[in-house]
């Protein structure tokens, strides 16, 4: 086996066909990631002059220099040889260009869950977390939240086995069923946003936010997703008519892999709430990926708790998917003695801080 650099156009042709393969990992992220301007690597082993393993790594600005590999590595877990023979390699490869740790979080599920949270038995890939732990990875696992791209948690929808659109709108919980028709009776319009309307998303995206008190991020990370993805991003606003006149009620970014159509990011008006948009939107999204072939609809992140009170799984529930929990986020030290002291200096700044906040 070989450890390498990769072009990008190397790096893409594996991993957008990879079982993992997901919108962290390709080069349109990686550009986007420049933007930042962090450092991109895209890293592989190659077999037999095939590539059998890889990542898009981003070296951040920080006064802690380390890497960050997004939703990958993309590689075998459970083959115990190659997670050693990579470790063994990317620690080599991040003392040469002074890390101090890397994090990964791999892109596949550690265990499977009903849509009411319940575990599906004989689906806990405990060789992945074995393998990981043998090999000295730290576990910063069981977090029951996370932030946008790298939730933890994700409500999906298996679409693959629907003979036809009706079929899977018949596979919803009634009362969604009930509030897509409302929506639509109630003049509830779903389009396309082009490049240029991209303001649209942004303002009801950040409406939300303030509403709900959540973080976003500069303007420029959506223009540049879809500047990168091109058709592969799709922005989405949902509208009503009110007394003739268009009134923007939800708006949504999705992102389209080979098997998966993500729905990334979305808002919602407060006022136009009642109106139902929001199950337009979804509507809309389930439909594209059926009429697309795709496998999956993701609809992304919830958290782990699992009832009603939780009004974000209580919505994504009603589509009757399944849950993805993701083991989430393992540090390899690359500096053993330094990483241990940093380590000891963070656990005393965090309680600092919780003191200092009461």
């Amino acid at each position: 086996m070989q450890f390498k650099e990769l072009t990008d156009e190397e790096f893409d042709k594996f991993a957008k066909n990879y079982d993992q393969a997901n919108f962290n990992q390709c080069s349109e992220m990686g550009n986007i990631r420049k933007q930042s301007n962090s450092e991109v690597f895209y890293l592989g082993i190659l077999k037999n002059e095939k590539i059998i393993a890889a990542c898009l790594l981003e070296i951040p600005q920080s006064k802690i220099k380390h890497g960050v590999i997004s939703f990958g590595p993309l590689l075998d877990y459970d083959n115990l040889n190659l997670l050693s023979f990579w470790t063994k390699e990317i620690k080599l490869w991040g003392s040469q260009y002074n890390l101090l740790y890397i994090t990964i979080r791999p892109y596949l599920p550690y265990q499977l869950h009903e849509s009411d949270g319940k575990i599906i038995q004989n689906t806990q890939n405990d060789t992945m977390l074995s393998n990981l732990k043998s090999l000295q990875y730290n576990h910063f696992g069981w977090t029951i939240t996370g932030d946008d791209a790298v939730n933890r948690w994700h409500y999906c929808k298996n679409i693959s086995s629907f003979n036809s659109y009706d079929e899977l709108f018949s596979s919803l919980d009634s009362e969604t069923r009930r509030r897509i028709r409302y929506a639509k009776k109630h003049g509830v319009t779903v389009r396309e946003l082009t490049l240029d309307e991209i303001d649209i998303f942004i303002n009801t995206f950040e409406d939300t936010a303030k509403r709900l008190n959540f973080k976003t991020r500069d303007e420029n990370y959506y223009y540049q997703l879809k500047k990168q993805f091109g058709d592969k991003c799709i922005l989405l606003v949902a509208e009503v008519d009110i007394n003739g006149e268009k009134k923007i009620a939800s708006s949504g970014l999705f992102i389209k892999s080979n098997t998966e159509f993500i729905h990334y990011l979305g808002g919602n008006r407060r006022e136009f709430m009642k109106y139902k948009s929001s199950y337009a939107i979804e509507d809309w999204g389930l439909k594209y990926t059926f009429e697309n072939k795709l496998q999956i609809y993701n609809m992304l992140g919830i958290n782990g708790n699992f009832d009603k009170t939780n009004g974000l799984w209580d919505f994504k529930s009603r589509f009757n998917g399944f849950i993805r929990e993701l083991p989430g986020l393992f540090t390899l030290p690359i500096k053993q003695p330094q990483y241990l002291l940093f380590n000891i200096a963070d656990k005393i700044l965090t309680r600092i801080r919780k003191i200092c906040s009461k």
